[in-house]
């Protein structure tokens, strides 16, 4: 969404299979700090993945299945 020279994004990850919400979170920044805003929201999903997928067993996780959706 963006509003004058605000941008604000909103992401969520669901176990699509179970249809059970794990995470979600806003965030907002100035539209000229869009890379850093996509850097910031990149990150975040990056470790909710990670603590829900501990690395011994994510690659095996992810290339079983396609759980979970990012909206």
């Amino acid at each position: 969404m963006r509003s004058g020279d605000r941008v604000r994004i909103t992401a969520q990850l669901i176990d699509a299979p179970a249809d059970k919400h794990m995470w979600a979170d806003s965030y907002e920044r100035d539209s000229r700090d869009v890379l850093a805003l996509l850097d910031e929201l990149a990150l975040a999903i990056a470790r909710q993945i990670n603590s829900v997928f501990p690395a011994s067993r994510a690659k095996s996780d992810l290339a079983d299945s396609h759980s979970f959706a990012v909206s």
